[in-house]
């Protein structure tokens, strides 16, 4: 059976506690609630307060997920620089403070918290304390309820990689050609920006040598990125193979990057001492992914976050994929080898270790579409700003 093969669950969905049923909203404030989290409960039902000082209020409404919530701070940031009269506000469905605070230190005039469910009255009262002049969407579900009332209400709505709304909305950013094409079926956007990845935009673009310089001269490093159940096949299919004892692999799996028990090393518990052939890393910090990527000779990703593939491709390294990486990223196919089972990873990786510099010419073809995404992104970026900065 290959090794990366996505198996489809056969759990039910999760009832949405930020929707606009009743039930699952009263349970995630009763939990809420009885955790100490009220906070949150009351943000659920609109319970938010702008902040204080004047100027016109620019709300960015995030959902549930690290990318959603990282981008709403990075677009939270620039808009800061374009706009210094405005007040602003990042909402967000889960917290992840590592990825707010740091990219906001200094900044003045802006309120962060739990937002609204799509509840009507929760919908209603948010609008109503906020008065946002507008209201952009960042890579989460397009609420109905909100949606609806704030273009009944006249605010500005962008929705930033976010899916066609259920009304039309002034403008929208479409990440790729499938979303893109998704908003031009809908007809709902006023203004259809190019398609482009603001993923690209966070990914570091300068080489690393902090894992090179601790190796012996010669020993190649790869990378294997994937599901957990995964893991085991590939890493007999590397004990088997001579890799094992002439180079370093480093992991990363999904859903964590928990260690397993007497597997290798932590990359967050290493002291900087050197690295012998044969080493096991575990890439367990999304922190080392650019010092990773730019010492990798090879690079494997059973499915992968776009935050992950952008940083690959700026590390400028020969990439391969399995199906699903390709079926989302369907310009891959010219750069990235689809390869399905442990065995043809290792075998890829010993012709790559053979063929130095046919390996960095491939590399480099991933890495300039990497820097041609961050122009796009740029330019569209750009525009964005601008509109803003017009409202």
């Amino acid at each position: 059976m290959p090794a990366c093969t996505s198996f489809s669950s056969m759990k039910p969905m999760p009832r949405d506690p930020y929707g606009a049923a009743l039930w699952p909203v009263l349970q995630a404030n009763l939990r809420d609630h009885l955790q100490g989290r009220s906070g949150q409960a009351y943000g659920r039902m609109g319970r938010l307060r702008a902040p204080e000082a004047k100027g016109p209020l620019i709300w960015l409404k995030t959902g549930d997920t690290r990318a959603s919530v990282r981008l709403g701070a990075e677009l939270m940031g620039a808009i800061r620089r374009k706009r210094l009269d405005a007040r602003l506000v990042l909402t967000f469905e889960r917290e992840y403070r590592d990825e707010v605070l740091r990219r906001l230190r200094g900044m003045n005039r802006f309120g962060l918290g739990f937002g609204p469910c799509d509840r009507p009255r929760a919908v209603s009262r948010v609008l109503d304390r906020l008065k946002p002049l507008g209201l952009i969407l960042v890579d989460t579900p397009p609420r109905r309820q909100l949606v609806e009332r704030a273009v009944e209400q006249g605010v500005h709505v962008l929705a930033f990689n976010t899916g066609p709304t259920p009304v039309p909305v002034e403008a929208a950013y479409p990440r790729d050609e499938i979303a893109a094409a998704q908003w031009r079926d809908a007809g709902r956007a006023g203004t259809l920006a190019e398609p482009a990845d603001p993923a690209s935009l966070l990914a570091e673009s300068q080489n690393q040598a902090t894992l090179l310089s601790m190796v012996p001269d010669g020993t190649p490093i790869f990378w294997w990125h994937g599901p957990a159940r995964a893991w085991p096949a590939m890493r007999d299919a590397w004990q088997a193979s001579p890799l094992s004892d002439s180079a370093l692999l480093c992991v990363s799996v999904e859903p964590s990057d928990a260690l397993p028990e007497g597997e290798g090393l932590a990359l967050s518990q290493w002291t900087r001492t050197s690295l012998a052939a044969g080493t096991l890393l575990w890439v367990d910090d999304s922190a080392w992914w650019p010092a990773v990527a730019s010492a990798a000779l090879g690079v494997h990703l059973c499915g992968a976050d776009r935050d992950l593939l952008w940083q690959v491709l700026a590390g400028s390294v020969s990439l391969s994929s399995d199906d699903s990486l390709r079926a989302a990223f369907p310009w891959l196919h010219p750069m990235a080898p689809e390869l399905s089972r442990p065995a043809q990873v290792i075998d890829h990786w010993r012709a790559e270790a053979a063929d130095p510099i046919g390996s960095r010419q491939r590399a480099d073809t991933g890495r300039r579409r990497f820097w041609e995404e961050r122009r796009r992104v740029q330019g569209v970026m750009d525009a964005f700003l601008q509109r803003v900065f017009d409202w």
